[in-house]
């Protein structure tokens, strides 16, 4: 019973890790407790699983009906993330190569892909090195100023790298979404991606400016955006409300501590502690 039994604990230490979101504290604050708690029982669960699949390989210990339960069911997982990733990687090479098959245009200076639609939009649609795409409808509904503020926002992504970071990040949500909590937490990420992305901006650009044309385009934008692999500017309900207040009235934050998520992630990688004691209880008990 003790490889179901590991499967069963990762669950449960990982369902107790991801709660809910809070939305009391600061910036900095929310932002790494929202990584914590969608990346360490992540990172527990896989290496969990994978060390099932090294300990309870067929001749071993799979032949007992919880050898065999544990082991195929942390194959099935592992196949079922790796599809996710290669799901997700296909549909963002698709998006590469939309976004690249558009006219190169420049829209205040920025180079960047035109696509001719009267719909205001603009994103960065991509991986390391994204495209920013925008429409036609944008530019004929936005004076200067307000454009210009629009894309410092979207440079500010392009600075923190989000299209790459949210690609994994967005892979973890959907290999653990058994787990609870996990789309509020990704939701949560979202959300406190686009206040840091407006935060940046806001070192260059008026914040007010930035929050009036965050309200125009809301009202205005009716194209979804592609969020795992996709930066976009918008915002409604809710996270809208909030993000005007934060650039209206903003707080004096700390930076947070980095050693904040790096000090929980040996808490994901604790399973594979048990790979030496494993190999000497066979060389023991043979």
């Amino acid at each position: 019973m003790i490889h179901l039994a590991l499967v069963l604990l990762a669950v449960l230490v990982g369902g107790g890790l991801r709660g809910r979101p809070r939305r009391a504290g600061g910036w900095c604050w929310r932002w790494n407790a929202a990584l914590v708690q969608l990346l360490v029982p992540g990172l527990l669960f896989a290496t969990t699983a994978a060390t099932i699949l090294w300990m309870g390989t067929p001749g071993v210990a799979s032949w007992r009906w919880d050898g065999v339960a544990a082991y195929w069911l942390s194959a099935a997982w592992w196949v079922y993330a790796l599809a996710v990733g290669a799901g997700n990687s296909w549909s963002c090479a698709r998006a590469i190569r939309a976004a690249r098959a558009l006219p190169v245009a420049s829209v205040a200076g920025h180079r960047a892909r035109l696509l001719d639609e009267g719909t205001p939009y603009i994103a960065l649609v991509g991986f390391w090195q994204p495209q920013l795409v925008f429409t036609s409808g944008l530019v004929a509904s936005m004076g200067g100023a307000q454009l210009g503020a629009v894309l410092a926002h979207e440079q500010a992504h392009r600075h923190y790298r989000d299209t790459f970071w949210f690609f994994w990040l967005g892979w973890t949500h959907r290999a653990t979404a058994f787990l609870p909590h996990s789309e509020a937490l990704w939701q949560e990420l979202l959300a406190l991606r686009e206040l840091r992305a407006d935060r940046h901006a806001a070192r260059s650009v008026d914040g007010l400016l930035l929050a009036e044309a965050l309200v125009a385009l809301a009202g205005s934008c009716r194209l979804p955006a592609a969020t795992a692999f996709a930066a976009a500017v918008y915002s409604r309900g809710e996270r809208l409300s909030e993000r005007v207040e934060a650039l209206i009235a903003p707080k004096d934050e700390r930076q947070a501590q980095r050693g904040g998520v790096w000090g929980w992630l040996p808490v994901g990688l604790l399973p594979l502690l048990t790979w030496p004691l494993h190999g000497l209880a066979r060389h023991l008990c043979p």
